[in-house]
Order: C-alpha cells, then structure tokens, then sequence
C-alpha cells in the first residue's frame, strides 16, 4: 500500500508539453467539428453555506451553476488546442465543447473543472488560498482518441481526491435530543506529508510539505445527522490511482478548557470514494468504524443504455447523482422517482431522492394504451428531478378517454421538477394530455415545477396546474424555455377543480417563449398568484381567465405595444419607463390618443414614468375604476381621464406635471355619478378637474401645483363639480378653487395648508383673495356667477376642519 497523500496546500498541475499558435494543421483524413460533453457531479460546490461553518464561497448553490471553471486540452504530439469557459456552451453542470479536430490523428484529451483558480491547460496552479475549504475540490478526465474510429461519450469527470469524514455517535447528551454541549472544538491534524503538485496529464500527486492542522471549528455544522450520528468534519485528500492510507490525530476541546486526543493510522483513502469513520469520537477509547465506498455519496454521473438500466439507476440512486443516456430507451412501463429510505440525501421534510436526467442527445419514448391516468414519469413526494442536456422524452396515447383520465409525459404529484433543456412532448391521442401535470391533490400537499429551458408542448395543453387540495402549494415558475400547444390549445392551464380554498403560483418571466394561450381557470374562493410578463407571450397568444376574483393575475410590461395589449380586469406592473409617440397611442373617445386604457384591477407604475410626445388631446391613462399606483406622468394633455367609471377609481402616488407639461392632470369625462374618485399621496401639478361622472372626490395627503400649460390663472386650477374633500393637503401659493360649476352640497378643507400655512375657519379670509385675480392673495376662490368667496357665504360652501 501506498502512504504519502494529504490535504494540499499548494496543489498544482504540472504540464509537460508545448503549445502551438497555429490551429492544427489538416491531415490526411479531413477534418471534423466534434462535441465534447463534460459532466461535473452535482456535488461541486454544494458545502458553501454550512452555518458557522461557511468558507463564504457562494459561486455554486445546490441548484446554481455559475462560477465553474472548465479547461479542455487537446494534444496531438504536441499540437496542442487549449479551450476554457468562452469557448463553452455552459448548462448546469454540463459544458459543451464544438472544436474543428483532424480526422486520423491520435489526440490526448485532457478536462479539468473546479470551483477555484482556472488551470491554463499548461501552468501549475497555487490553490493554497483553497485550502480547507469546497474550492480545492476539483474534476478532471484523461484519454487519448482517435476521431476516425467514432466520437466520444460525454466525459464523466472525477475526482483525484477521496473524500475523509468523521461522524460523531456520541453528539448528543442524552436520548432527549440536546446537542453535545460540553464539545466546545474539534481540530484535525495530519501526521504526513502534503501533495504538493498534481501531474493532471499523468494523474498522479507529487507530495512533500509540512504537517498540516484543520480545525473543524464550530461543532456540528458539517452537515445535517445522519443515522443518528453528526458530521463534525470533511474535507478532499488527494489520492493517486490505487490505495493509500492516511494518518490523523482528532483532538477535542470540551467547554472546560479540558482536551482530549486521539490518534488514527493506516486509514484508507481511495480516489473518487468517500471513507467515513463513525464512532464515539468524544469517549475515550471507543470503537470506530471505518467504512470506504465507491463514489462519493452525492452527485456522480452513471450512464445507462437501457430501460432496465434506467430503472435501476433511480433504485438505486437518489443523493443527486446525475444519469446520463447513451442510447434512445422505449419504456414498456413508467418510471416514478420516489423517497427511497436508503437515501441519505436531506430534504424538506426528511429523507428524499434528489436525480439529475441528462438527456444527452438522445430519447425516451412511451405509449399510454390504458383508460386511467397515466404518467410516463411520475414525480413522488419529496423527490427532486432535474432535466438537463439536449434530447427528448415523449408519450403518445392510444385510447380516448375524455375527461375520465389524464395521460402526462411527467406527473409531478407533490415533488420538485425542474426543467433545464431537452424537449418533453405529449404526441396526443386523448383528451387531457399534458407534457407536465404539476398537481396537488389532498391537503397540505406540494407540488413546484421550474423551466429554465428546453421545450414543452401537447397536441392538448402543454403543462397542467391542477390545484385540487386545500392548504396546498402549487408552484409553476417559467424562467426560459418554450412551451406551446401543437394542436392550437394552450400552453398552461392553471385549473382549480373544486371550489376549496386551493392555493397556487404562477409566474412567467420575459425570456421564456409563450406560444399559446394561458388559461387560468378557477372559483371566486380562489387563493392564487399569478405573474406574466408580457413579452413571453409569442405569436399572438394572450391570457384567458374564467371565473376568478378580479386582481389574480398580474401582467408585467415593458413597451407600449405590451401595454396597449393587456387585457381588462388584469393587474398591471410597469418594467421600464415609456415615452410613446403618436403612433404608439390607441384611439380614445371624441377621436383622441391614449396611451393606456385601464379597465379595472391594479395598474403599479412601479415607479416609473410615462410621457406622452403627442401634441394637442390626448389621454396618458384613461380608466373606468380600479387602482392607479405609484407613477410618475411628466409629458401628455390630460394625464388621467375617467371614462364611464363602472366601479370606485383609486389613485395613490401617482405624481403628474411634477417635471414637465401637463395641462390637466385629473379630470372626468363621462359617467353617471354613481362612483367615487379617491386620490392620495401625489403631487398634481396642473389643472384638476372632478366632473359629475362621479359621486364624489376625496384627496388625501396631496400637493397641488401651478402648471406649465398655462401662466395665467387656469394654470392653478382645481374645480370640483361634486362634493369634495381635501384632508391633509398643501396648496401652492396663489392656488385658484374653481366653485364656479359646484352642484355638490360641501367642500371639506381638513388639515389643509396654503403654501405651508394652515387654513382654518379663523385666517382663511387673510388668505383668501377677494376675488379671482392672478396673482392677489396666496388663494382665490370663484363661486357662481361671478361671486367670490366672503365671510357671508362661506359656510354655505366651505367646511374647515
């Protein structure tokens, strides 16, 4: 046996070859664009956040990809191509290569990816600042091929460590479950030399060095416990290809300041397999036991040609291992992806099965020839599915059932489906075919899918969401990819089955591909979320509801094409700030321009502004009720106008005319007078003209301020026809109150100040002009007929609170 591995402080790559400038040279037998797939375990990077314990590398999260460096180095007797990340389509953990190669050559392949420095594909690199910590783990591969006998399998990177923990049995103080609180420390110390440099073209370590001392810090944060016992340390020892051994000392700290050590010798490590002592660490002379398995727990790749080798590979698997296709498989019967008690994968309740499907190119096909519901794959409770690669799985249904039966290429039933790339299709030939049904079906059931890519479509409709559970959790969230119904159905169907109280959210995001209609159907005892952002939505497609509560669905939007297309009762959320041109503007009543007709929900501005370009009438927002929020109009005629208002109009900080012209900022033009206007917390810089299309106007906490359209007396005009309450707000300095068309009873001035002065029945008339004059007074107030505003009438007009 060999003894001479330790952690590296200083792990390096030592290359011998050189590397040539030119692009290799044509042979004899052509040339040829060839793929080169490289398959990193979903284990890389995944101990970044362990509570105290975090070494603060973030570049990868379980689900994350981001921050893996990859380097492929080609050598055919020294004509060497070297590719990184910018030469790579990066996916998940997979990247793919497409270089030129020459047929008949014999080349040495060489791949290496890692979380910390980027190797050059020829210099050594120091990854002592890596030392203890996710980022000296590292992946590499190495093979020599010739390209005239057939391309490569995708390249199933492995580690040139093993891995080394500790689990402590005796981490708890009694069977009541409390931490081993005595344990303040546990630090490691290897009693052998350190590998030094890593050969990566010979996989082999060169070792020399000093002792090395790992504290495993804080106790029990090395991950959650495992058949009863705690990790308390982890960490990657270099290993060359055959056995090795490794020595350590494990000296405890107790909370006294006592300590306690003891030394282990000769234990086995082994490249690319995972050693694991389990015993009372913390008890004198206690027994251990060392185990070393194949594979690291967690995140290797295994490659599968058939269907039984497909099924087996999900028995057997299930702590994130990622299994690659080499050949189109049929499936005579469906695959489940389940919680398999042998799996030591932790999960939110428990333990579950975590996989990872890589396509690679190649097809699972089904056939459902039954009449109940049926799923090609199903998805159980608590397991995690990942589909990634380029390929496809596929179902086709040979018996009609109506509405009895689904038939679903995947059944996600209270599991975690996430789709990274490949095609899913359903080829149809019944109703109630679904690509993806994403159901939760009973109580306090769960059930999320997640596209980031690929393809979804059905003859019928391509993802389902079937809400059918009380206190339940459906989830759907389209990042990418493009989902669409091949038989001109929909696209997503969010479906409430019963009138409980289910519980669901979608969310659509602009770099995905809706080529379909979505249709969310419900009852008004719904309790959903459901966010679009318009420009996902392709070809024509829209957003259908039926038989849900006004205010569900929130349609983002980012151009003026975008907000003209929305339609009636939906929330709408503004992305980007709009300046719209004449032609951009649909057209509003009496042959006027509008840039946005708002009929009912929530329109959130979401901070941004709209300006109008147009020159004489035109309408920035014209709505018949519902909310205006949070918005700034800088440009346009008549910022908003009420048209045949059909229930209450709400406008909260919205600010108008604040930076530019704006003639009138709030005015009605027809209705019936029997809603109401409520304007709060805005700034309404232009003329504000309430009109009898409502009952009633109220503004709280606003500030009115002259205009620029006009520079006489109009440009500080408010008039309200209707009774009107103004609580709280500040009135610019020569303000003009037009009383002159009042058929209301009261006007309520409360808490009111003029240019920052309260108004009140005392000082009102040392405020008030006696008449409307431009510039007389700090403000002026008309009445009927030519008639000013005096201590007689007052109280038949004005209300002071």
């Amino acid at each position: 046996m060999k003894k001479y591995l330790f952690p590296a402080l200083a792990l390096g790559l030592v290359m011998t070859s050189c590397q040539s400038d030119e692009p290799f040279a044509p042979g004899e037998g052509g040339e040829k664009q060839v793929t080169f797939t490289l398959n990193v375990p979903g284990e890389l990077g995944t101990r970044a956040d362990f509570g105290a314990n975090k070494s603060g590398v973030s570049g990868v999260s379980n689900e994350g990809t981001a921050n893996i460096k990859y380097t492929l180095v080609l050598d055919a007797n020294g004509d060497k191509k070297i590719l990184d990340n910018d030469d790579a389509t990066i996916n998940g953990k997979t990247a793919t290569f497409s270089p030129t190669v020459v047929l008949g050559r014999e080349y040495k392949i060489t791949a290496y990816a890692s979380l910390g420095d980027a190797w050059d594909g020829e210099n050594a690199i120091d990854i002592t600042k890596h030392f203890n910590d996710e980022t000296k783990d590292a992946y590499f591969y190495t093979t020599t091929h010739n390209f005239a006998e057939g391309d490569l399998q995708p390249l199933a990177l492995k580690r040139p460590f093993g891995k080394l923990r500790l689990l402590a049995t005796d981490y708890k103080l009694d069977n009541s479950g409390v931490l081993n609180t005595a344990v303040k420390n546990v630090k490691i110390t290897y009693n052998d030399a350190q590998a030094a440099e890593f050969d990566v073209f010979n996989s082999v370590f060169e070792f020399g060095g000093n002792f090395v001392n790992v504290d495993a810090q804080t106790f029990g944060y090395y991950g959650a416990e495992e058949d009863g016992a705690m990790p308390i340390f982890a960490d990657y020892v270099p290993a060359n290809p055959g056995d090795n051994m490794v020595d350590f000392t494990v000296e405890v700290t107790y909370t006294n300041d006592e300590t306690y050590s003891r030394t282990f010798n000769d234990i086995p490590v082994k490249r690319n397999a995972l050693t694991t002592l389990k015993g009372n660490f913390f008890t004198a002379n206690s027994e251990i036991k060392v185990e070393v398995k194949d594979n690291f727990e967690g995140g290797e790749f295994v490659s599968v040609a058939t269907a039984s080798q497909l099924q087996d590979a999900i028995n057997n698997g299930g702590n994130g291992e990622t299994i690659i296709l080499t050949n189109d498989i049929v499936l005579t019967e469906p695959l489940v992806f389940s919680v398999n008690s042998s799996s030591s994968a932790p999960t939110r309740s428990g333990v579950a099965n975590s996989f990872v499907l890589n396509l690679n190119g190649k097809t699972i096909a089904g056939t459902d020839t039954g009449t109940a519901s049926y799923g090609l794959i199903t998805i159980k409770k608590g397991a995690d599915l990942t589909i990634e690669g380029n390929g496809a799985i596929s179902l086709t249904a040979t018996q009609e059932r109506g509405w009895n039966a689904y038939s679903s290429v995947i059944s996600n039933q209270q599991g975690k489906l996430t789709v990274n790339g490949g095609t899913i299709e359903h080829h149809g030939g019944t109703a109630m075919a679904y690509a993806i049904d994403n159901l939760t079906n009973g109580k306090g059931t769960y059930a999320e899918t997640i596209i980031n890519g690929g393809t979804i479509k059905s003859k019928y409709r391509a993802i389902r969401q079937f809400l059918n559970g009380t206190e339940a959790n459906n989830i759907l969230t389209v990042n990418g990819g493009t989902i669409e119904s091949t038989g001109g159905n929909k696209s997503i169907w969010m479906q409430d089955a019963s009138a409980s109280a289910n519980s669901g959210t979608l969310k659509v995001y602009g770099d995905a591909s809706i080529n379909s209609d979505i249709y969310i159907d419900g009852n008004t005892s719904w309790d959903v979320e459901a966010y679009i952002e318009k420009a996902a939505l392709k070809n024509g497609s829209t957003i259908i509801t039926e038989n849900i509560p006004e205010g569900c669905v929130t349609v983002a939007v980012r151009t003026a094409d975008e907000l003209q297309a929305v339609a009636g009762g939906m929330n709408v959320v503004l992305l980007n700030d709009l300046t719209i041109t004449p032609e951009e503007m649909a057209t509003a009543p009496y042959g006027n321009k509008m840039a946005l007709s708002h009929n009912g929900g929530v329109f959130n501005g979401n901070g941004k502004n709209i300006s109008v370009t147009a020159n004489g009438d035109n309408y920035v927002v014209m709505t018949n009720g519902g909310t205006i929020k949070n918005l700034d109009i800088d440009r346009g005629f008549r910022g908003i106008v009420l048209m045949y208002p059909n229930q209450d109009v709400y406008v909260d900080n919205v600010n108008i005319g604040v930076d530019d012209e704006v003639c009138y900022t709030i005015n009605t033009a027809e209705g019936d007078g029997t809603h109401d206007l409520y304007v709060s917390n805005s700034t309404l810089k232009g003329w504000c003209s309430i009109g009898t299309a409502v009952k009633s106007v109220t503004f709280t906490n606003c500030v009115f301020g002259q205009g620029t359209y006009y520079t006489d007396v109009y440009g500080r005009l408010v008039k309200p026809y209707v009774n009107a309450v103004f609580d709280g707000c500040d009135f610019c300095s020569m303000a003009y109150l037009d009383l002159s068309a009042f058929v209301g009873t009261k006007v309520t001035l409360k808490n009111c100040t003029v240019n920052g002065v309260k108004l009140t029945a005392e000082n009102w008339t040392s405020l008030v002009a006696p008449e409307a004059t431009c510039g007389e007074g700090q403000i002026s107030v008309e009445l009927k007929n030519g008639t000013y505003l005096t201590a007689d009438n007052v109280a038949d007009y004005i209300v002071f609170e």
